[in-house]
């Protein structure tokens, strides 16, 4: 038989149903990540392999039976439809090869697979879509329902800003939702009566804030306003100068690159962002630590959708 001149996710497919395997199964012969298979199988032709893969597949095909390279013949020649088969696969829900939210590479990556069924479907926890135009309206021109700005006690927005980072931990999107749309409005008067040490605490909860309205907007698919939000989160934690907030605003504005096409820029913010925080703060705290390695594993996945191997390895080891 011809040699396969270049490996597409079309033969790479055909050879894992000649050969009878399972994505597992085929990915493990591989070295290859469940993911990397399930994309091939689901992209079809519109996927062409790395060179180590291609070299790879070049040799289990050399190896095979030749039962299975007539299989592999036949269904090369018949056209596999590229659509995941078999009881072991997950339902892929579109064919188009995405950086950031939706698609097969959630359902290996985030685990947020409850949290985007929520959210893309007709309600967010029985709330229509339109709640969500709201919460942007709020981004965008936030306006409070009474004639004067009202601005909040510092604890008492600082607990509101929390309970509206475990309200989206717990996928209670009806609550985060509710209370960011009254945080918004209430964000600059009372960053207006801060002064001193309490603007800098506002600035950094500011970020917080920023920072869970775009994780929604990011779960709802609106990633360029979830871009927006990023931003803000950006520039409210640079304002603070608080080292742990600084970089979990870039952990979102990581994501938010990445789900808008810019996987490299994304890679470098978080692989330079986890840097100045570990020589900034010594890694000394509990928040430090965390953040430093939420922010390394965005950036790993940043590199890896950009088959940047080596980069995703290095951030995650």
């Amino acid at each position: 038989m011809a040699a396969v001149t270049t490996w597409t996710g079309r033969e790479a497919n055909a050879l894992r149903q000649a050969l009878r395997m399972s994505v597992t199964g085929f990915a493990e012969h591989l070295g290859a990540a469940r993911r990397t298979v399930a994309k091939w199988s689901s992209q079809g032709n519109k996927v062409h392999l790395r060179a180590d893969m291609q070299a790879a597949l070049d040799t289990v095909l050399a190896r095979a039976t030749s039962d299975v390279r007539e299989r592999f013949e036949a269904l090369v020649r018949e056209g596999t439809s590229g659509a995941l088969a078999g009881p072991a696969t997950l339902p892929v829900r579109d064919t188009q090869t995405h950086t950031g939210e939706g698609g097969i590479h959630d359902f290996y990556s985030d685990g947020d697979v409850r949290r985007r069924d929520l959210l893309t479907g007709v309600t967010i926890s029985g709330i229509t879509l339109p709640n969500v135009a709201a919460l942007l309206d709020a981004l965008v021109a936030p306006r409070p329902c009474n004639p004067e700005p009202i601005a909040l006690p510092i604890r008492q927005f600082a607990r509101e800003v929390a309970a509206a980072k475990i309200h989206y931990q717990a996928c209670r999107y009806e609550q985060v939702l509710a209370r960011l749309v009254a945080l918004l409005p209430a964000l600059e008067p009372t960053r207006a009566e801060a002064e001193g040490e309490q603007r800098t605490q506002v600035d950094a909860l500011a970020s917080d804030l920023y920072h869970v309205v775009g994780s929604v907007l990011l779960k709802v698919g609106d990633k360029g306003m979830a871009l927006v939000a990023a931003e803000r989160s950006a520039r409210a934690a640079e304002s603070s100068q608080d080292r742990v907030a600084m970089a979990a605003s870039a952990r979102i504005m990581t994501h938010a690159l990445m789900s808008n096409g810019h996987g490299t820029q994304g890679r470098q913010l978080a692989e330079d962002a986890a840097e100045h925080l570990r020589r900034g703060s010594g890694l000394a705290s509990t928040d430090a630590v965390a953040v430093y390695g939420a922010l390394l594993l965005r950036g790993a996945i940043a590199a890896a959708r950009d088959d940047n191997r080596d980069n995703a390895q290095a951030m995650l080891d």
